[in-house]
């Protein structure tokens, strides 16, 4: 059996839906303007997308540049 219940928050006087059995709180109700970072996750992961294969890019560029020494040369 799960313990859950609805309560307004103390701070911003929003529902949220505590559940007690995950030890967690969960908002809910509607507004134009949130700042629940779940509501833009879509456009976060892209983003975060985008800058991972920038970075890979850039690493694998430079590792192809590297002016390593020939076989000839170390031995």
């Amino acid at each position: 059996m799960t313990l859950r219940f609805k309560t307004s928050c103390p701070c911003c006087g929003k529902t949220i839906l505590v559940d007690a059995d995950r030890k967690r709180l969960i908002p809910l109700g509607s507004g134009g303007d949130s700042d629940n970072p779940l509501d833009h996750a879509q456009e976060l992961l892209e983003g975060d997308e985008v800058k991972r294969k920038q970075s890979f890019n850039k690493a694998f560029d430079e590792e192809q540049n590297k002016d390593l020494p020939r076989l000839e040369d170390l031995l």
